[in-house]
């Protein structure tokens, strides 16, 4: 009654050797939201599918956690700076084993220290003693 995985499906051919997969027959929606075997079997591989992709509860506080830790770096260094997640973390759309967007912000007063890391001297010089470095 219902459509098979084109893997599944029987195969014909074509003049000249073609294969094709043979199309079942297609139940209309309603009938098949009538079939009370479809409908179990359709309720219990959307709940398998949920389960699978669904992150664990122990991640977002995970998550969190991350973001305060590089928040508390980033302000050891910048103490403006801000974390801040966005995407699927954010917005509670994630997926198990998904990934975490955050952005760094670092206020224009905080960006001159920026610079060192730019120069390649791997961030020895601090604010205003350039001339005394080296």
């Amino acid at each position: 009654d219902w459509v098979l995985p084109a893997r599944a499906q029987p195969r014909a051919e074509y003049p000249g050797g073609a294969m094709f997969a043979e199309r079942a027959p297609v139940m209309a929606v309603d009938k098949l939201l009538r079939d009370a075997r479809f409908v179990a079997a359709f309720d219990h591989s959307a709940l398998q599918l949920v389960r699978e992709v669904l992150p664990p509860p122990s991640d977002t506080p995970r998550k969190l956690s991350l973001v305060r830790h590089l928040t508390k770096v980033s302000r050891s260094e910048w103490p403006g700076a801000s974390i801040d997640m966005f995407g699927s973390s954010a917005n509670g759309l994630c997926l198990r084993g998904g990934d975490i967007d955050v952005c760094l912000t670092v206020p224009l007063k905080d960006a001159q220290y920026l610079d060192r890391f730019a120069s390649g001297d791997g961030g020895r010089r601090r604010g205003g003693n350039e001339a005394a470095a080296g």
